[in-house]
């Protein structure tokens, strides 16, 4: 089946809006470094809070759809605070800008997908779109965590049952929408599959999936990265309350800044 990308696009921002644990940690990290170009910013689900907390912000993604809809909620702000946000369609691998960030932040878990060459290239092209003394921030999954759930797929073999995660409600036609994942292996990671069934009122499941490879690395893998074109890390942290990063933690948060 063909999926509609406009559906998918509209779930998977209903499955995450109410996900709010991280926004207290972004503004409190860019309180002083207010001048932000936001990694992958999506529907806005970080955006909009920071624009809201008194920050200037440059979006780049390069999912239109998802642009859209966050145009659409930024029309609805005062024009002051139209003002203080622009937004970019693109790819974030090669996007350059003349300006110079006060923080480059990069929510949401995308960095943990990206090959680590494309890694290497991103970093580099962020000294040049960063002030001296400006910070790089970015979240992900935690890698340890990632390396055992690959290791026990491949002790326990690959679970081929979806696991139920959590029921929503569509707003417009108020059907259920059961979200479920199922992790499975890749070469170089796992591949982690959002399934969404949507129960309409004849009995019939509409079901769409949305996939987020992630790879396997290390936290001496990303700190050299971010070491080796000219940053020094600040802080590591395993979730957004600042809690100690160790195996067990359900993230990886690092920031560093630029020398």
């Amino acid at each position: 089946m063909v999926e509609n990308i406009e559906i998918i696009d509209e779930l998977v921002r209903l499955h995450h809006a109410d996900y709010r644990d991280d926004i207290p940690f972004w503004i409190s990290k860019t309180i002083d470094h207010n001048f932000i170009l936001e990694l992958g910013c999506g529907h806005g689900r970080v955006s909009l809070p920071l624009l809201e907390a008194g920050r200037r912000i440059v979006g780049i993604d390069q999912d239109w759809t998802a642009l859209t809809y966050l145009k659409s909620k930024i029309s609805s702000y005062d024009l002051n605070l139209q003002q203080q946000i622009h937004l970019v369609q693109g790819n974030i691998l090669n996007f350059l800008s003349g300006k110079k960030f006060d923080s480059i932040i990069f929510p949401c878990n995308t960095y943990s997908s990206i090959p680590g060459e494309d890694r290497r290239q991103l970093l580099k092209n962020i000294t040049g779109m960063i002030r001296p003394g400006g910070l790089f921030i970015v979240s992900m999954p935690n890698p340890e965590q990632i390396n055992s759930l690959r290791q026990l797929l491949i002790e326990s073999g690959q679970n081929n049952e979806p696991e139920l995660e959590t029921t929503i409600t569509h707003p417009g036609n108020e059907y259920s929408i059961q979200v479920s994942s199922l992790v499975s292996l890749t070469d170089g990671g796992i591949l982690w599959e959002w399934i969404y069934d949507m129960l309409k009122p004849d009995g019939s499941v509409e079901r769409h999936r949305r996939t987020n490879p992630y790879l396997l690395s290390s936290l001496s893998t990303y700190t050299n990265e971010i070491q080796d074109v000219g940053f020094s890390i600040n802080a590591c942290w395993g979730d957004f309350d600042e809690s100690e990063f160790d195996q067990d933690a359900p993230h990886l948060l690092l920031e560093a800044s630029y020398l």
